[in-house]
């Protein structure tokens, strides 16, 4: 059964924001609640000199009583999950907040949004708001909801592991231009594996290669064959910086731009238009997205038993990192590797650049010379080290997510997040970021 809390005259409350918006909705609210003050990550920088109102950290949320209300007001909305699983983290489990994207149950998400909606426009007695903690554990992933009808089609959130490259006749539908076999290897293909258009898109989000096979397959068979092979690219990062823009606006602008795609027999449906958009929000870590389909393709959809899958080499442990790393602008320029100076995770982040150290491990044996080096961040997949290099943040994969969460604790480590899982080849791991909270 989904919890439930209510604003009301007199309700503690706190603003987790105390920029412009935040300042602009303690003006509204006045004296109606009881305001405790202000949560900002920044607090130290922040200046309210003169009207008395608080400004706590998060780490003082430890100290604070549980029994209050916490209003996220940060202007973009896709920031608002992990506010709230900061605080939620913390003890606090009554927030309101922005449920954007496809994190939540769909109806759960639409009755806190419509709570948070009628919040701002300035009505405060508020009832039947889902607690956040419920709202976590009734997620239903196997729930595929319409978002809405049109004539003879419906718009879903779809599972993105049943989304495949377009199947259509490649000569006939790209003018009988010279088609070679290369091309047809990726007809027909899960998007969670089509190596060109991912490389594209990792190369644009996350500094990755050169997309040279995308460009090589895709430029004859566009409206670009005049265009040089650089301007073929910059047409692409037109694309993906409008894509990061409506992206940024949050889920209004992905649930009235769905991908086009048609039933395919064999379970799954093709993409008629939106392969970029698919590579796009794969990447972004979405795994239900808006799809169009006709009434029929749906009722077919619907009689197919589903059960999620990764399709192989569907995600890396490097998307997952560096999609957070990049998120939240924590990217680093130098990289000290003990194992393997060219892996691939530390020469992605070499490329990167920025202001701060990692260290990145995958071998069985950590040198000496390491374990007394200070970083801002290390890395550790697939071994349980005896020796943990004093970092201000670990993250760890491991497929015993149990026993790393004890082992990080012996060594004064506080589990932050889990920042995904990946499936490859059958073995799954958990990726989880940890924070230090005490020195040894």
């Amino acid at each position: 059964m989904l919890e439930i809390f209510s604003l009301k005259k007199d309700s503690k409350v706190f603003i987790y924001g105390a920029g412009a918006l935040g300042r602009r909705i303690r003006s509204y609210i006045g004296d109606y609640y009881h305001f405790e003050g202000y949560i900002d990550q920044k607090k130290d920088s922040i200046n309210l000199a003169g009207c008395g109102d608080l400004v706590y950290g998060l780490e003082d949320l430890n100290i604070l009583s549980k029994d209050i209300c916490v209003i996220v007001c940060v202007h973009n909305g896709l920031w608002h999950r992990n506010i709230c699983d900061e605080l939620y983290n913390r003890g606090v489990d009554n927030i309101l907040f922005l449920a954007v994207g496809d994190t939540f149950d769909y109806s759960q998400s639409q009755q806190m949004n419509e709570k948070y909606s009628i919040f701002m426009s300035q009505t405060f007695d508020i009832s039947d708001i889902p607690k956040y903690g419920s709202m976590c554990k009734q997620k239903n992933v196997d729930d595929y909801p319409i978002l809405y009808q049109s004539g003879d089609f419906v718009t879903l959130l779809y599972p993105i592991e049943l989304l495949y490259s377009d199947n259509a006749n490649l000569e006939e539908a790209h003018n009988f231009r010279k088609i070679t076999d290369q091309h047809r290897k990726y007809v027909d293909k899960p998007m969670t594996s089509h190596a060109p258009y991912l490389d594209l898109f990792r190369y644009m989000m996350f500094g990755g290669d050169y997309p040279a096979a995308f460009i090589e397959l895709y430029r004859n068979m566009n409206n670009s064959t005049h265009m040089t092979d650089e301007e073929f690219l910059d047409s692409k990062w037109k694309i993906y910086n409008l894509l990061e823009k409506e992206y940024l606006k949050g889920w209004g602008y992905l649930k009235y731009s769905p991908i086009y795609a048609s039933w395919n027999e064999n379970g799954y449906a093709n993409i008629r238009d939106g392969h970029h958009r698919a590579a796009f929000y794969y990447l972004k870590g979405m795994r239900r997205i808006p799809v169009r389909l006709s009434k029929e393709d749906y009722v077919k959809f619907q009689s197919i038993s589903y059960k999620p899958f990764f399709a192989e080499g569907a995600i890396s442990t490097w998307d997952i990192i560096s999609s957070f790393l990049v998120s939240e602008q924590r990217v680093f320029p130098i990289v000290l590797d003990a194992t393997n100076r060219n892996h691939e995770i530390g020469a992605h982040l070499i490329r990167i650049r920025a202001t701060k150290s990692i260290m990145y491990l995958d071998g069985e044996v950590i040198d000496s010379k390491y374990t007394d080096l200070k970083y801002d961040l290390a890395i550790y997949e697939d071994r349980t080290y005896a020796n943990i290099i004093n970092a201000q943040e670990v993250i760890f994969v491991s497929r015993d997510a149990d026993s790393f969460i004890v082992l990080m604790n012996e060594y004064g480590y506080r589990l932050e997040k889990i920042l995904g899982n990946v499936c490859i080849e059958g073995i799954r791991k958990t990726i989880a970021l940890f924070k230090k909270y005490k020195e040894l």
